[in-house]
């Protein structure tokens, strides 16, 4: 393939080669920011794979972000893909050294275009004469594949760190799962870590896991010795959530053990999903307009109150969880008890009712979103009655066969 196939007369981008700023091309460092709620990626070449689709049955969107981006290159970065490996290397460390450079400058979405384009010149997407989707990975001597090795793995690392920056961690772990494809190494492991402590939705479980892999990095490279305060400091800051959260929890224990019904919460669940699911689409729609900071912003709001009534409802009596059940102790409670276990439920459903109404959503969002999920609990309702209906109908046909044929049994027995 010497060229992009579906190369438009209107470029998509601007060439990642102009406008070069001065700093020096040094790699990304792992120096962890506050922790913040991830936002959904667009690719700059959106639009040409909407156009694309008109004319095509292939479905384009579902292919991953990393082969859309890798898809549609300037003829500058095509004309290398049929070069040698030492050609495309080069290339490659010249693509990598300008995306540090804008990168060392805060400007991560032109870094996000030039590791892009790089990963680019050894996978790629291309189209077949049956309209198959083949995605292929080009190949290059036996000699030359440790060296290819490292140099996408240095090239994959720079983009997970920079997608990171960028609050796209979703993003971030599949390049680096992909970086995993060519060589698993603790290097990778540590910049997950890395990705992980930036998101807000990661739980503190998965970051414990952590803590052994951190510290025998530490033990023969220091580089990291920033990362791994950032890391204590989170899993501290993290403990203090619980506690607090405990501390609430059973303040809100009582002695009335009326359980609601088991849709109470479900259903909140379920509008806070749906909220989600319209925030995620209006981001990608309102990208480049002055509505966009807007959205994000109200997104984050349904994003904060879905990561704490998952946590409600996550908890359960039987967790064994230390912080818990210390502070379950010092209230006075034996979650081993029945009655406790109750209260237990009881006040998950009370404390998950009370997060969803004090959240400060977009209200004509909210009642459109509460609708549609009323409208989808009411379909299943009204199926399952159906279903009730239509087995009692044959419960009671069953029975009634059954006692007719003993009465007929009877008759003809007196008969004789």
């Amino acid at each position: 393939m010497s060229g992009c196939p579906f190369m438009l007369s209107q470029k998509p981008s601007k060439e990642p080669f102009s406008n070069n700023p001065s700093p020096p091309a040094t790699d990304p460092s792992l120096i962890l920011s506050d922790r913040s709620f991830p936002i959904p990626y667009k690719s700059p070449y959106e639009d040409l794979f909407f156009k694309f689709s008109l004319t095509k049955s292939n479905p384009l969107k579902d292919l991953d972000f990393i082969y859309k981006n890798t898809l549609f290159h300037h003829t500058y970065i095509t004309r290398y893909r049929t070069q040698d490996f030492l050609s495309k290397a080069a290339i490659v460390n010249e693509l990598r050294e300008c995306g540090n450079k804008n990168y060392n400058k805060s400007r991560f979405d032109r870094a996000c275009l030039c590791y892009e384009h790089a990963f680019g010149l050894f996978k790629y997407a291309e189209f077949s004469d049956d309209e198959t989707i083949n995605i292929i990975d080009t190949s290059c001597e036996d000699d030359d594949k440790p060296a290819k090795y490292g140099l996408m793995l240095k090239l994959l690392i720079n983009y997970a760190i920079t997608l990171c920056k960028m609050k796209h961690f979703v993003e971030a772990e599949l390049i680096l799962k992909e970086a995993q494809r060519f060589m698993n190494n603790k290097e990778i492991e540590v910049v997950l870590l890395y990705c992980k402590l930036g998101n807000i939705e990661t739980q503190y479980k998965d970051l414990c896991d952590f803590f052994p892999l951190l510290s025998g990095v530490l033990a023969v490279d220091k580089k990291y010795c920033e990362l791994r305060k950032g890391f204590e400091q989170t899993i501290f800051k993290m403990q203090q959530e619980k506690c607090q959260f405990f501390a609430m929890f059973f303040a809100e224990f009582t002695t009335d053990v009326t359980i609601k019904a088991k849709n109470s919460f479900d259903l909140e669940l379920n509008v806070i999903q749906k909220l989600d699911e319209k925030y995620m689409k209006m981001i990608v729609f309102y990208k480049d307009t002055e509505t966009y900071q807007k959205v994000l912003s109200e997104r984050e709001e349904v994003q904060r109150i879905s990561i704490e009534m998952h946590k409600l409802k996550g908890i359960k009596p039987t967790d064994n969880d230390e912080i818990m059940l210390s502070h379950a102790k010092s209230a006075g409670f034996d979650l081993s008890l029945q009655l406790n276990q109750l209260r237990f439920e009881s006040a998950k459903r009370s404390l998950i009712s009370k997060c969803f109404n004090k959240g400060n959503f977009n209200r004509k969002l909210l009642y459109q979103c509460i609708q549609e999920v009323m409208n989808d609990y009411e379909e299943v309702t009204e199926i399952q009655d159906k279903a009730d209906e239509e087995y009692t109908f044959w419960i009671r046909s069953v029975v009634c066969s059954i006692i007719l044929a003993i009465i007929v049994y009877l008759t003809t027995a007196q008969s004789f």
